[in-house]
């Protein structure tokens, strides 16, 4: 596959795949085929008028001659009529009466002609008749010669006419087949030929990234499903390149044009001739090599490219820096399919970039499984119009840790368990909702069943004084949010006095609008709590806690991890109760699975506490079982409910 040099890039056009001589030449060669099209159009134009007015013409005269012979005929039958008439005895003067006023009135309706003399003295004589034997004096064979041959002239005139016509008609159906027939060679066919390779150029250049010359991504797609398809093993590598932006940013977008053409001619010439290569991104390209079967020799080549893309790139008389991370999968051991190939490994691509710049990294077969599970968590969040089937709320009891026999608020968590897929963990789904935008259809789902079961809760007369439920960034992004949350809590017969909001840090980073912080300043201003969750695994920094007053903040499960053999989680914990102390925030430990934890905690100052130690999420039976055994009554009455709520 030829490749264009650096120097032949170097020249091309500023517009990619056009030539200026040859867009010149093509424009010219349009300005032709126009003109002759307006040419041909206008011929047709001028034979169509001229069809319609022969033919409307034609059709004047062939209806003035059936006339014409109509009333010859009629003065023939007349004048016999009347001299049938005449010879009866006695003669019918009535009907020959009336058949004069009809002969008279055939005359009326032609124009006087000299041809007509004979016939109107007929009618004279027959009009002033007193005694029919005048009238057998009448010449009246001279009289039917003459109407016989007016008969048979005008006859023969009107075939001569429908002669002349439909000769006529060829003429005009030849001359516009002719004009079409040169239309069709002077217009239509040199556009048709160029609208066909105009089709080509555009599928060449469909084909084909017109910087690096290198396959483009519906191309190289397209090849890696045919070999895949043919039976090839295949690996795919996914090749992106590491200091393009620090080039672009330095050098301008000429320096990142020249390493990316570098790159595309370091990978072509390193891979094999019938190897395809593609660029599918800004600084992202993709190697399909074909009858590599193990990783082995797939990490050969791999080794082979980083060396190759990490040499330096002459541009404008110094050096650019470039390296390359790359990310490796093999069919069909990693996948059967080519889209799962190919995010089998920009899986491993981003593994390695994590593993940092330079290096490589494979597919293995819980990135393959992990890929087809969400493809398979995907379609069935996709396939779904309505509420989301087998989705719930789990409550999970956040408890005084003075008193871990009281309960100081639940928090509902989002369950999900599909069909043919069983339970699926949060850590599965929401983030798979967030990527295709369902992450707020999801979230108002989880809402309404929490406070649905919240509800039940204080009606039963089981300890229910807060529900905690938490807003994604989705969320709280949209417009409607706090009318959406005061209709769902009121649907539910509650107030917000008893619900707290729980946010995360990236919430409060300084990208996030002014109007998302005054979202969560109404809920708060009409009742609701709010609560930090996750607090010290953000990026926020502690001066984030300043822009919304807050009134809890829940210590991530890192910390509590590390308290008792690890003195830096407990000054983190310590300095955290400080400071929520200083601003007058509570403070909630996250993640308390052991007592020793939970002794640790009380040790320094903090007072309530979530974790698998006390319980662990809950549906809404299990929940009432679990009150019910801790000794929570089992009714209260209707008043206390009341005040409560």
């Amino acid at each position: 596959m030829p490749f264009p040099s650096q120097a032949a890039a170097a020249t091309d056009p500023p517009f990619p795949g056009i030539d200026r001589r040859r867009g010149t030449r093509g424009a010219w060669a349009w300005r032709q085929v126009l003109r002759r099209g307006t040419l041909g159009l206008l011929l047709l134009a001028a034979l169509a008028l001229t069809a319609g007015w022969s033919f409307h013409h034609l059709e004047q005269n062939r209806l003035a001659l059936d006339a014409a012979a109509g009333r010859a005929t009629a003065q023939r039958m007349l004048v016999s009529r009347i001299a049938a008439l005449s010879a009866e005895t006695p003669p019918n003067l009535a009907g020959i009466a009336a058949a004069t006023i009809r002969l008279s009135a055939t005359l009326d309706q032609a124009p006087a002609n000299p041809d007509d003399r004979p016939l109107r003295d007929f009618l004279a004589a027959a009009e002033t008749l007193g005694d029919p034997a005048p009238l057998h004096a009448l010449a009246l064979g001279p009289l039917s010669q003459v109407l016989d041959d007016a008969v048979a002239e005008t006859a023969a005139t009107a075939a001569a006419a429908q002669a002349r016509m439909a000769r006529q008609h060829a003429l005009l159906i030849a001359g516009m087949l002719v004009a079409f027939l040169l239309v069709l060679l002077v217009v239509m066919r040199p556009l048709a030929r160029h609208v066909a390779a105009l089709a080509a150029r555009l599928d060449r250049e469909a084909r084909r990234d017109p910087l690096t010359g290198l396959l483009s991504r519906r191309a190289i797609s397209a090849d890696l499903a045919r070999r895949m398809a043919a039976g090839e093993p295949v690996a795919v590598m996914i090749v992106d390149l590491d200091w393009f932006k620090e080039a672009n940013e330095a050098e301008g977008h000429a320096g990142g044009d020249a390493l990316l053409q570098a790159a595309a001619a370091r990978i072509r010439t390193t891979v094999r001739q019938d190897d395809a290569v593609g660029r599918v991104g800004g600084d992202e390209f993709v190697a399909v090599l074909s009858g590599v079967r193990d990783h082995t020799d797939a990490e050969t080549i791999a080794q082979r490219l980083c060396e190759a893309l990490h040499r330096p790139v002459p541009f404008a008389g110094r050096p650019l820096r470039m390296g390359a991370t790359l990310g490796i999968a093999l069919s069909p051991g990693d996948a059967a399919t080519p889209e799962l190939l190919l995010r089998a490994a920009d899986d491993a691509l981003l593994r390695a970039k994590r593993a940092g710049r330079g290096g490589y990294s494979r597919a293995t077969p819980a990135d393959t499984a992990r890929i087809e599970r969400d493809a398979s968590i995907l379609r069935a969040m996709g396939s779904c119009t309505g509420d989301l089937p087998g989705l719930d709320a789990h409550l999970q009891p956040i408890v005084s840790l003075a008193d871990p026999g009281r309960v100081l608020c639940f928090e509902a968590l989002a369950r999900w368990t599909a069909r043919g897929l069983g339970a699926i963990s949060p850590g599965e789904f929401l983030p798979v909702a967030q990527r295709i935008g369902q992450l707020p259809w999801l979230g108002g789902q989880v809402r309404r069943a929490a406070l649905a079961a919240f509800a039940r809760l204080r009606a039963e007369g089981l300890p229910a004084p807060l529900l905690a439920f938490n807003l994604s960034a989705a969320e709280i992004m949209r417009g409607d949010v706090v009318e959406a949350i005061v209709r769902d809590v009121e649907a539910a017969g509650l107030s917000l006095a008893c619900i707290e909001i729980e946010i995360t840090e990236e919430i409060l980073l300084e990208r996030v609008s002014t109007r998302t912080i005054d979202q969560l300043a109404a809920l708060r201003g009409r009742g609701a709590r709010l609560a930090l969750d996750d607090f010290g695994t953000g990026n926020s920094g502690l001066a984030q806690l300043l822009r919304l007053p807050l009134d809890k903040v829940k210590l991530d499960r890192t910390f509590i991890r590390g308290l008792g053999h690890d003195h830096r989680a407990e000054e983190v914990v310590r300095a955290t109760m400080s400071l929520a102390g200083s601003l007058g925030i509570e403070v909630v430990a996250e993640g308390v699975e052991t007592e020793a934890q939970a002794v640790a905690l009380r040790a320094l100052g903090c007072n309530a506490a979530q974790g698998f130690l006390y319980a662990r999420p809950m549906p809404l039976a299990a929940l009432q079982t679990w009150l019910r055994a801790r000794g929570a009554p089992s009714v209260v009455p209707l008043r206390a409910i009341q005040r409560a709520i």
